[in-house]
């Protein structure tokens, strides 16, 4: 704004200064405005974003974790417990049977947790390319990576319910190895005492 102020001996009848204000307005001055208004809502964004990016990071990786965890703890088990039915005398086929299912969905949900791996990695990448630079920035974001998180958490999510269900087929197996060995030991007392002859 530019001001004008004329002395008494400009303006005629008036002993008082006269004062004039007005605004000089340039060609390109909106579209100046409206840069700056888009450059900084970009930038709000890119924030927002970045923040987070950085939260869905943490809580991807600390999923990851778990689910690996997980996944040792469940072939410890299996280990142990073909060890177990590999060591007694009768070993039923139904029970190898249920071993190579479990073994099967524990195989499912390892290749599944690469697969989460895949994703996250494929995350990381996309926003690194969003925050390479300016031009970059003010490029609108596509609904896949804005969506990449949201996937990556529904995935976690059917892990962990696959997760117990094989824990829970894991258990009802050690619950017939159980049976299985008590029915040995039963057999096998019977075997000593009729081939004892101090029993007769």
């Amino acid at each position: 704004m530019y001001s004008v102020v004329l002395s008494d001996s400009e303006v005629r009848g008036n002993n008082l200064p006269c004062e004039y204000s007005f605004h000089v307005w340039y060609p390109d001055e909106d579209i100046r405005q409206k840069v700056k208004d888009v450059s900084y809502k970009v930038s709000n964004i890119t924030g927002y974003i970045d923040r987070e990016f950085l939260t869905m990071k943490a809580t991807a990786l600390e999923e990851l974790k778990q689910c690996q965890n997980w996944t040792i703890h469940l072939e410890r088990q299996i280990t142990e417990l073909k060890f177990k039915t590999l060591k007694g005398r009768i070993i039923e086929r139904d029970t190898s049977n249920s071993i190579t299912d479990v073994e099967r969905d524990l195989l499912d949900l390892k290749k599944k947790v690469s697969h989460l791996k895949n994703n996250y990695q494929r995350m990381h990448r996309s926003f690194q390319a969003l925050n390479s630079g300016h031009m970059r920035k003010a490029e609108p974001i596509s609904h896949r990576e804005i969506n990449m998180l949201d996937l990556l958490k529904d995935t976690v999510r059917d892990l962990k319910a696959e997760w117990v269900v094989v824990k829970r087929d894991v258990i009802d197996l050690q619950t017939e190895h159980r049976s299985i060995k008590m029915g040995q030991n039963k057999y096998s007392n019977s075997s000593f005492h009729i081939s004892n002859p101090s029993n007769y």
